[in-house]
């Protein structure tokens, strides 16, 4: 990516992070659970595009509702082991106290290792 192409990318970041905080406050404002789900999850997917990896897991870990939760950490899981971060993605599925969540998180990410071209994976 050259840099007038990072330069874009890292401004198109920003100004979504800019309008999920403008949205945040709103949802904080008239106490709506749902949409401040919503829009961390947003949060979650913009820095997995964005490759920050802690700071999507970050977001995830702010989402109350248990199903938008466990939803954007598989979706970050996928990311992540897609861009050869399968160990980080396989510690956030052993992080969590739900098996429900640690089995959807280790599926995404096995399904993300299968769509990879043929390499050997050493996972502990």
């Amino acid at each position: 990516m050259g840099t007038s192409q990072l330069m874009l990318a890292n401004g198109k970041t920003g100004e979504a992070e800019e309008a999920i905080h403008i949205g945040l406050e709103v949802a904080d404002t008239v106490q709506d659970e749902n949409l401040r789900g919503m829009l961390l999850v947003s949060r979650a997917h913009a820095q997995a595009a964005a490759k920050d990896w802690e700071g999507a897991r970050t977001a995830v870990e702010e989402i109350a509702n248990g199903p938008q939760r466990t939803s954007a950490l598989v979706d970050i899981a996928y990311c992540a082991a897609e861009e050869g971060h399968a160990q980080l993605a396989l510690s956030w599925a052993t992080a969590e106290a739900s098996p429900f969540s640690e089995a959807s998180v280790l599926v995404s990410i096995a399904e993300a290792l299968l769509h990879q071209p043929r390499q050997t994976f050493f996972i502990r």
